[in-house]
């Protein structure tokens, strides 16, 4: 090494001659430590997170030592391989290139160091070195260990060894009274065979042999590959939480054990006075009467850790889910209550109605708008909750949640650690310490259905699954497979006969009609409205939406606004149907079927999969009451084409509709027809990286759900000035000028980021939003 860089680099630096302490090398080693330290040995003893996390994972106390040991020797070396020329010349900006400058990633130097005999001298004889080495070589989520150390832009490179044998000697400490060990490895590097050189080939390949047979071995251990899991995760989050925390020149130490003690369990009393309480209050002004818990919401209380919950839509099972939360924190001690939704919409909504009701130092909204979402939320005069603020600090992104005990969130921002998500994994302590409620479970596809089932069956928490309808393959795979206790099942329960429950399901609610088509159903709908009553019209792709919405007049909703006219959309659609009795037309796509908690006299639908009809008409007649004679109107036809739906999603569908039709219908006849003729067929199950990997760990962002690779983000051309400089000012209204565009129609622009795009303005309107006006229809 060189007198220019004597000074090893951890972190990216102001100044490379005197760096702050957390740039350093050892400095970050040394906070990465002190994080694992304080996250799962807080004052010298097994916290209350580390009992969480042994629970989560499914560990058992025999792996408790082999934990803190690995995860600690981790914390210290998983960034030895920074000890290198190329990568410090990288850091001082001494090199041309973008970052692939280094001879090759430095996680994957630390693992080859680890594995040379010259190491072994430092190791005890209980160190697992294959289950260090592949935590170390894998913390960066961009291991496959058949292709790690090939050929980089440098043949030859420099180690550090002294920096090198101060992290191990720190990692292993020798015997008290003992000298420090000295490591004799020569610092020579070199991708081509020279003499007194380390053959980066030669022992990159002995590696990779080694970590062939460890592979295999995990294959058949279920054991070690729970401990590899918990081990590989620990150490992300603690290096997560050692560069954030200490780049806020906050101490590690002092600001990590009180968040995860067992002092932050919430209670029973705490969700039933900050969050019920408060929810019933808001119902009872709107409704102006006396609120009463319906028998199965009182029910709940009582079910399991593992429940599945049915209940048809507008029957209040979202309290009900809240009544389980409150009895599951009595039951099984928890910190957090995480609520987790499918879209960013009904994230929002829930935190609305439910969450942001708690202590706004406990709420929290997690979604990919969720700081644009806040914006003017509670700004009613009359709401409690104006002037709270329940922002994040931003500098410490997932970080920034670990203060916060009560979540709505959309489900990928924490099941997205089961395909390597980084920023999900960040808030997995959060999610080991939490009961956890899924809502919506229908609108899964089969990606994110195959992610919750790998889910229930590898982690060990209190879930609550819940929907208004399921197929029956689903549901017998989240109870006969997976153990989930179906809630109400009078077959099996024969007291779980509720009759209010029973008399909302026996009501007749709708009436079905079949129509020719596009033309007839114009006409019904301009008949409906001259007869002052309120018309949903759902449609299954944007262009038939805006279409139909501008020659009806009508309100649009879909998904291709910007947020910030989404927004406006959602907002008026919502006050129009709560309005007073006036005629009203909203025009919209599928996104009604989860975003818009709405209620229509007269449902017009395009064919779509049974599940999703079912959920259309719960925005018809959704407020009826048992004892009123209201009736739901409801107007199916065929579209000119099943875009987006294939014929697999579609199967039952026509004769699902023609057992509904020219009768008066009820919520018990739906679920009965979706037994009978849901789709049920087999498909191989979806490749989960975090849990299907094994030794390599690869980030699959983007493979959570079922891809949708045809949209991407972009800014509107005309908005790109206002975008570049709301960014500037790191204002949160930057986000609410971006929307979703075909991949085919956005443009690369070098303003922007590598993710987003340019669209046109000339195709869009803050009305019907974005369209051109001739292309092939997509959703």
């Amino acid at each position: 090494m060189t007198a220019a860089t004597s000074i090893i680099l951890a972190k990216s630096t102001r100044c490379p001659t005197a760096p702050l302490p957390h740039e350093t090398l050892m400095g970050h080693s040394s906070a990465v430590a002190d994080s694992f330290q304080a996250l799962f040995l807080p004052d010298g003893k097994t916290g209350w997170l580390t009992e969480q996390w042994f629970t989560f994972f499914q560990l058992s106390q025999q792996d408790h030592d082999i934990f803190l040991q690995h995860g600690l020797a981790a914390a210290w070396l998983h960034d030895l391989g920074k000890a290198n020329n190329t990568f410090q010349a990288m850091l001082r900006h001494k090199s041309p290139g973008d970052g692939l400058n280094q001879a090759l990633y430095h996680e994957f130097l630390s693992g080859m160091i680890l594995s040379m005999p010259e190491a072994g001298i430092f190791f005890p004889q209980s160190l697992n070195l294959e289950l260090l080495i592949t935590v170390v070589m894998s913390h960066h989520l961009r291991f496959d260990r058949s292709r790690f150390a090939k050929l980089g832009v440098h043949n030859t490179f420099q180690i550090n060894v002294p920096v090198i044998e101060s992290l191990l000697n720190q990692a292993f400490p020798p015997p008290p009274g003992n000298p420090s060990l000295s490591l004799s490895l020569s610092k020579h590097w070199s991708f081509y065979e020279q003499p007194d050189t380390c053959q980066v080939y030669k022992i990159a390949d002995a590696l990779r042999y080694r970590l062939e047979k460890y592979h295999r071995r995990l294959r058949s251990d279920k054991k070690e590959v729970r401990l590899l899991r918990a081990l590989r995760a620990a150490l992300i989050i603690s290096d997560s939480a050692g560069s954030g925390i200490t780049r806020e020149n906050k101490e590690v130490r002092d600001w990590l054990p009180p968040l995860f003690s067992k002092n932050q369990s919430l209670s029973e009393k705490e969700i039933l006075d900050s969050v019920i309480t408060p929810r019933i209050s808001s119902i009872t002004q709107k409704r102006s009467s006396s609120f009463q818990w319906s028998g199965f919401q009182e029910k709940a209380a009582e079910l399991p850790d593992r429940t599945l919950l049915i209940t048809p839509c507008g029957s209040g099972k979202t309290l009900a889910a809240w009544r389980w939360i409150a009895a599951r924190l009595s039951a099984r001690p928890a910190s957090r209550v995480i609520f987790l939704y499918p879209t960013r919409a009904t994230a929002a909504e829930g935190f609305r109605d439910y969450v942001s009701w708690a202590p706004e130092s406990d709420a929290a909204l997690i979604s990919g708008s969720a700081t644009f979402d806040l914006q003017g939320m509670f700004d009613n005069a009359s709401d409690d909750r104006r002037g709270r603020s329940y922002l994040t600090e931003e500098r410490l992104f997932a970080l920034g949640y670990w203060s916060r005990r009560i979540f709505s969130a959309t489900v990928d921002q924490f099941l997205g650690f089961i395909q390597n998500v980084y920023a999900s994994i960040c808030l997995l302590p959060l999610l080991a310490d939490s009961v956890l409620v899924l809502d919506e479970i229908h609108s899964y596809d089969k990606g994110l259905f195959d992610a919750l089932k790998a889910f229930l069956k590898e982690f060990n928490l209190p879930v609550l699954c819940m929907t208004a309808s399921l197929p029956g393959d689903r549901i017998c795979q989240l109870t006969e497979e997976l153990g989930l206790r179906l809630f109400p099942d009078p077959v099996h329960h024969g007291d779980e006969h509720f009759p209010d429950l029973q008399e909302r399901s026996d009501k007749e609610r709708y009436k079905v009609t079949l129509l020719a088509g596009e033309d007839e159903a114009l006409k019904n709908a301009r008949q409906a409205l001259d007869q002052g009553l309120k018309v949903l019209w759902v449609v299954n792709t944007t262009e038939r939406c805006r279409r139909l919405a501008e020659e009806m007049k009508a309100l649009c909703y879909h998904s291709r606004f910007r947020l910030c006219d989404r927004k406006k959309q959602h907002d008026q659609v919502i006050r129009a149907f709560q309005g007073e009795k006036q005629a009203v037309c909203a025009v919209t796509t599928q996104v009604c079927e989860m975003s818009l908690d709405l209620d229509a006299d007269v449902l017009i639908s395009e064919y779509a999969p049974i599940t999703a009809l079912i959920q259309r008409m719960g925005r018809c007649n959704r407020r009826d009451l048992p004892q009123s004679n209201r009736i739901g109107e409801v107007f199916l036809y065929k579209p000119e084409n099943d875009l987006p739906y294939d014929k697999k999603s579609l199967s039952g569908v026509t004769s699902f509709v023609s057992a509904l039709t020219e009768r008066l219908v009820t919520q018990k006849d739906l679920a009965e027809l979706l037994g009978q003729l849901g789709p049920d067929q087999y498909e191989a199950e979806r490749w989960l990286s975090f849990i299907n990997g094994g030794v390599n760990a690869l980030s699959r962002e983007e493979s959570l759900r079922d891809g949708i690779d045809f949209m991407v983000q972009a800014v509107l051309d005309s908005d790109v000035p206002a975008y570049l400089e709301l960014r500037k000012q790191r204002s949160p209204k930057s986000a609410g000028l971006l929307l979703p565009v075909p991949r085919q129609e956005g443009k690369r622009d070098a303003r922007l980021p590598d993710w987003l795009h340019i669209a046109s303005s000339e195709n869009y309107d803050p009305n019907l939003g974005y369209g051109p006006q001739a292309r092939k229809e997509i959703l």
